[in-house]
């Protein structure tokens, strides 16, 4: 019988002179991933037929030709429907491009830590200041396994990752999708690189 092969950590290490840089890119799902690009067609045709037949509509009100008093209450509906729709593909779509494209940054000095995480270019960074940080470690993993291994969606929803630290009054996760070993070997990197984040 032959060994398993050990894993190679997913995160990229840009060890520059008074800065580590840490990309580390979205976790693919495959379980979930069928589902949701079959279940995104689905959500295309109907967004452009109910879009289609709303703009109609609303067209139709505009130019006389439809009396708006005879589908107010189903207009509504189908506003209040489209509206949500729209909301629940969009959030599944960004979950696929997420997968696909997504990739969190972690910045880290002296003076303080920046993370961004990130769609082609486009999402959310926020920056905390070295002094007010807490406690940075790892934490365990979700311990409902399927629940964390099977979540597709954007993480820049959540405060979620595998690293922790106390900032003020609040405890902020970084490193989505990070294993545990992975979030050990940053961490390691962080504190022996800048002893100010091991209090």
């Amino acid at each position: 019988m032959s060994y398993v092969i050990p894993s190679t950590a997913r995160y990229t290490l840009d060890d520059g002179v008074d800065t580590l840089n840490f990309s580390i890119p979205a976790k693919k799902h495959w379980a979930s991933l069928p589902f949701m690009s079959i279940w995104l067609i689905f959500w295309a045709v109907a967004e452009i037929g109910v879009g289609g037949g709303l703009i109609a509509g609303l067209v139709g009100i505009l130019t006389g030709d439809v009396n708006p008093a005879n589908g107010v209450c189903p207009g509504l509906f189908m506003i209040v429907w489209f509206t949500i729709w729209t909301l629940g593909g969009t959030s599944v779509l960004l979950s696929v491009l997420w997968q696909f494209m997504g990739v969190e940054t972690i910045r880290v000095n002296q003076n303080d830590l920046w993370v961004r995480r990130q769609i082609l270019g486009v999402g959310r960074s926020k920056l905390y200041d070295a002094q007010y940080m807490r406690g940075l470690r790892v934490v365990p993993s979700d311990p409902y396994l399927f629940r964390r291994r099977q979540n597709p969606y954007p993480q820049w929803f959540f405060n979620s990752g595998t690293l922790a630290f106390d900032y003020g009054a609040k405890t902020y996760r970084i490193g989505s999708d990070l294993e545990e070993a992975e979030a050990r070997e940053i961490l390691t990197s962080i504190q022996s690189r800048f002893p100010q984040y091991t209090n």
